[in-house]
């Protein structure tokens, strides 16, 4: 452990806001956000006059509207760097420790790329799940250079005891002419029955 790293409370809890409030926060948008069906993560103001409001009830504090999107954007911030600190090649996320494990080189290299990735020396996102249902899972969507072409041809299989003409049949093997010049493979006899298999 680096005694230089400050811990995740330094990075997170200065000024207004606590651990308490942001789950409170998260909560009432979530729960706002379930009840009108929201598919993207966007808040409405009057989901944060509520958030407002309810925050500076409970915790006798006097934030306003633009205190909770600036924390909401902390949130996104947050949430956005946990994902890439454990998508970072040579990290473990040791969910029971509640930790992320890493060596120094590593951790070398993930304080280069994101500084504010210092925040999970310690301890893992403390509000994970909530952010995650907040913000939504991030893979990174990688296009496929390949192309698959759809055909409009189907084929109509009818399966039933009684012989179809030109339908498909199902053959026991035969042995094939004999030509050792030749490789092929098994002869097979067609059927005039297409038989069904019960299990």
């Amino acid at each position: 452990m680096n005694p230089l790293i400050p811990n995740q409370a330094t990075f997170f809890y200065r000024g207004k806001w606590n651990v308490a409030m942001d789950t409170v926060l998260l909560s009432i948008l979530i729960k706002r956000r379930t009840s009108i069906a929201a598919t993207d993560d966007s808040v409405a103001d009057t989901v944060l006059n509520e958030a407002c409001k309810v925050i500076n009830n409970r915790f006798a504090t006097s934030i306003n509207c633009a205190d909770v999107v600036s924390r909401l954007e902390l949130l996104r911030l947050r949430h956005k760097t946990f994902n890439e600190v454990v998508r970072t090649p040579g990290v473990r996320w040791a969910h029971d420790e509640k930790r992320i494990i890493a060596d120094e080189e590593t951790w070398k290299f993930i304080f280069r790329t994101n500084p504010l990735a210092g925040t999970y020396y310690y301890r893992d996102e403390v509000e994970y799940s909530m952010l995650t249902t907040m913000f939504g899972l991030q893979h990174e969507v990688k296009k496929s250079p390949e192309v698959i072409a759809i055909s409009d041809e189907t084929e109509v299989i009818v399966i039933t005891d009684s012989p179809v003409p030109k339908g498909p049949t199902h053959a026991k093997p035969a042995l094939s002419p004999a030509d050792p010049d030749e490789v092929n493979s098994p002869f097979v006899k067609p059927s005039t029955m297409v038989q069904r298999k019960t299990f």
